[in-house]
């Protein structure tokens, strides 16, 4: 797999799978090159967006799978410069981990995308294989956003790059905070399926109990990256915050931290990278105390994770032990915040599969 994105992503990671003799998971750690990708992007919905904005928007969000969410969304494309426009609705997937939002083949078709002669994108994968991503053609100008394109206080979202795969029958991929008005915020709640789009950060925090779980600083190679504090059984950890992905620890930590001991079982998989690029991991399987945030009140455990012999790009660039997806915080309301690097807050659920007498109290496990 593709994208222009600085992380990992796991499909079709079943309870099959685990059970097969050989679990076979799709992930990809990439690493766009160049920062004024990122800085265009902003810069070019900050001039499309209106001066007005609600407070608060609320939309339908879709979990199609353990790791993956997608929102239905509008797409508006204008064409030459005669600025002909073509609208069509989109299904658009959420990932923390992507640098820059893209199409994929089945929007590339919807939208009749043709690639164009601009500054072509360089991805790197975790396994070190490197793919190029190219620019749509200048005079097909996408954007999307969770509003009808015929409303005035829309937040378009401009879409440059064309991926190469498919992924969760979705239109295009995109790191949700953009969708927020420009400095706000996005809420993303999967097990209510809702996804808000806020002014401000109280506007999407109802009620009590959400905590901080990004760090304040940015990774200086990396940005653009939401690096969450955590403690894993007790141990510091710092970890990608991946939407789009699934959960993994580093094999280096998992073996310093004895988190062999929390496992019941382990299972071999193939990781399957850009190129058709392969390394091995394993599945453990047992229970998996994490915490988040500076005060731990955000708690999950997990009963797989993927342990990776050996990560690259920008996850060790950033000096990072692993990521968290949807597949272990899926019970957890998310509010991320437009900045650099973005924020994100957490609200976490109880559930029966939790033990309290193993919850953690500050930095300390009880």
């Amino acid at each position: 797999m593709t994208f222009p994105v600085r992380r990992w992503i796991s499909l079709g990671i079943g309870a099959a799978a685990v059970a097969a003799a050989i679990a076979i998971v799709y992930l990809a750690l990439f690493a766009p090159i160049g920062e004024p990708h990122r800085r265009s992007a902003r810069a070019e919905r900050r001039r499309a967006q209106p001066g007005a904005a609600r407070l608060r928007t609320d939309t339908r969000l879709e979990r199609r799978s353990r790791v993956h969410v997608v929102v239905h969304a509008h797409g508006l494309m204008m064409t030459g410069d005669a600025g002909t426009s073509t609208t069509r609705d989109l299904e658009v997937m959420l990932d923390t981990a992507l640098s820059l939002p893209i199409t994929t083949p089945r929007g590339e078709r919807l939208f009749g995308l043709r690639p164009g002669l601009g500054e072509v994108v360089e991805s790197r994968a975790f396994s070190g294989t490197k793919t190029e991503l190219l620019p749509a053609d200048d005079a097909q100008r996408l954007t999307v956003s969770i509003a009808s394109t015929s409303d005035p206080l829309r937040v378009p979202v401009p879409v440059r790059y064309l991926g190469v795969n498919e992924i969760a029958d979705a239109d295009a991929v995109l790191p949700p905070h953009l969708l927020a008005p420009e400095g706000g915020f996005v809420a993303i709640d999967p097990a209510n399926q809702r996804l808000s789009t806020c002014e401000t950060s109280a506007a999407c925090m109802s009620g009590t109990g959400f905590t901080r779980i990004s760090e304040d600083a940015a990774c200086p190679k990396s940005p653009g990256l939401i690096v969450v504090a955590a403690r894993i059984e007790g141990s510091a950890a710092r970890l990608l915050l991946d939407t789009g992905g699934a959960s993994w620890i580093s094999r280096s930590y998992f073996d310093a931290h004895a988190l062999s001991t929390r496992a019941t079982a382990f299972q071999d998989g193939k990781l399957m990278g850009a190129g058709a690029s392969v390394t091995d991991g394993r599945v453990a399987q047992g229970r998996f105390l994490f915490a988040f945030g500076r005060d731990a009140s955000a708690t999950r455990t997990a009963e797989r994770l993927w342990v990776i012999a050996a990560p690259g790009g920008p996850v060790t660039d950033c000096g990072l032990d692993g990521s968290i997806g949807l597949d272990v915080l899926g019970d957890c309301e998310l509010v991320l915040g437009d900045g650099t690097p973005p924020s994100a807050f957490a609200r976490c659920r109880a559930t029966d599969t939790e033990d309290p007498s193993r919850r953690y109290s500050g930095s300390r496990l009880n």
